[in-house]
């Protein structure tokens, strides 16, 4: 009897730790983002312009880049970096952040995250492909 509860202990907490660190997994991938995104499109309406929309999407380089409209003042400027997104997350959360703007010149800056999280480039243009 002692073993049963020794066995039932030992898979208790083996069932607990493997989901603590699917949901810290979850935070460091895909639903990290997940709340700034919403906020993003939240802020950023679709153009009613009939104007060329320009999109600008990627890490924090991009999302830090306030002056944009500034740099193309006769364009319809969109800008919907991220945190510091790595070429996955980006992909994941595309319609949210490029194709609901139906954009017709997309501008990307993704992979300096990826290459400090370990990743090869090829593995970067893998993704992005």
């Amino acid at each position: 009897m002692k073993n049963l509860k020794t066995f039932y202990c030992k898979i208790s907490f083996i069932l607990l730790a493997s989901i603590l660190s699917l949901q810290l997994q979850a935070q460091n991938g895909i639903e990290k983002f997940k709340g700034e995104v919403e906020a993003i499109v939240q802020k950023t309406p679709i153009p009613k312009s009939t104007e060329p929309v320009y999109l600008f999407t990627g890490s924090s380089s991009i999302r830090k880049w306030t002056d944009l409209q500034e740099y193309f003042p006769d364009q319809t400027i969109v800008n919907t970096g991220f945190g510091g997104s790595q070429a996955h997350q980006l992909l994941f959360y595309a319609d949210q952040l490029i194709l609901r703007y139906q954009p017709q010149n997309i501008f990307i800056y993704e992979g300096d995250n990826d290459i400090a999280s370990g990743k090869s480039p090829v593995n970067i243009i893998n993704t992005m492909q």
